[in-house]
């Protein structure tokens, strides 16, 4: 029997689970990460890795640092640990512990985007391509050989959420074609060149500012690139807005101030940006509901024309 443990939390990482029971390799243990509390009641939120576990019977882990457990992965023995999208960093105490491999299954084409929000920055990026990476894992964060990729393209009206559905679909393939290889011998490695390094590390909080000064592509980018979730935001009249989906205009604004309103209209809110007018056609105003499209016109006392985005 093959031993298989498993570490993972978000949908991509169910994915990798279902494509292991596909090809009749179930886990011996899933590894997830701690539940979440959210809102001011503190309701619990489970991972979907977690609510999988629940759905299909399969045993299941949650440390708060997966050290903690490192007897329990010992006494397994397993013959692969692998991970997808865990969240946390694995010490080399516990990658040593597989009779084969320890092995990550990452969301981008390594070298390129290292770190914890590749898809997220593979679009703002302006990327043309992403795919999904297998690699041996090592100490460096994302920095192993590599075993396989597989690539996909990026359209330019892919979101973040039509992008990871897309990944999804790749990372289950991936495995079922490739998982029972890590069980034979003599697997070709690849080491990462190290000239083309880049990183997609975890979003923050300023990471999701819109900069108007920047070209009207790079904005469209960073406003999908966002999208449904954390979005991207700019600041009027000291609220918080935030961008859920724009549309690119070839209009020239080339002796306008950027960040500027010049129009609202059925389609949206037009801003002028460093080359190009954009079109926010759905928004939240701080302290407001979602509109869109024309329902953007009922702020029109509110956003004026001629005034400026921070």
């Amino acid at each position: 029997m093959k031993k298989v443990i498993f570490c993972g939390t978000p949908q991509i990482s169910v994915e990798c689970i279902k494509a292991l029971i596909d090809k009749n390799i179930k886990p011996v243990l899933v590894i997830t990460q701690p539940d979440k509390f959210v809102g001011r009641k503190k309701e619990i939120i489970y991972s979907p890795v977690k609510q999988y576990c629940i759905d299909n019977n399969i045993d299941f882990l949650q440390p708060q640092k997966i050290n903690e457990i490192k007897d329990i992965i010992s006494e397994i023995k397993p013959d692969l640990l692998i991970t997808c999208a865990y969240g946390q960093f694995i010490p080399e105490s516990i990658l040593s512990i597989p009779k084969y491999y320890s092995i990550n299954i990452h969301a981008s084409l390594l070298p390129k985007l290292r770190g914890g929000a590749p898809i997220h920055w593979s679009i703002i990026n302006g990327d043309k391509k992403t795919g999904i990476t297998i690699m041996e894992m090592i100490k460096e964060m994302d920095a192993g050989d590599i075993f396989y990729q597989e690539e996909i393209e990026i359209l330019d009206d892919d979101n973040l959420e039509t992008l990871f559905k897309k990944m999804e679909k790749l990372a289950y393939d991936v495995v079922c074609k490739y998982i029972n290889n890590f069980f034979e011998h003599g697997l070709a490695k690849t080491k990462q060149n190290i000239n083309e390094i880049t990183f997609g590390l975890n979003i923050k909080r300023e990471d999701e500012k819109i900069d108007f000064n920047k070209s009207c592509q790079e904005v469209y980018n960073k406003i999908r690139g966002l999208y449904p979730i954390p979005s991207a935001f700019s600041i009027y009249e000291n609220k918080i807005i935030k961008f859920y989906k724009s549309i690119k205009t070839n209009i020239d604004c080339l002796n306008i101030e950027n960040g500027t309103i010049l129009k609202l209209d059925d389609s949206g809110l037009h801003i002028s940006c460093n080359d190009k007018i954009i079109i926010i056609s759905a928004l939240k105003i701080e302290g407001k509901g979602l509109v869109e499209n024309k329902n953007i016109k009922n702020y029109s006392s509110f956003f004026k024309i001629n005034t400026k985005f921070e």
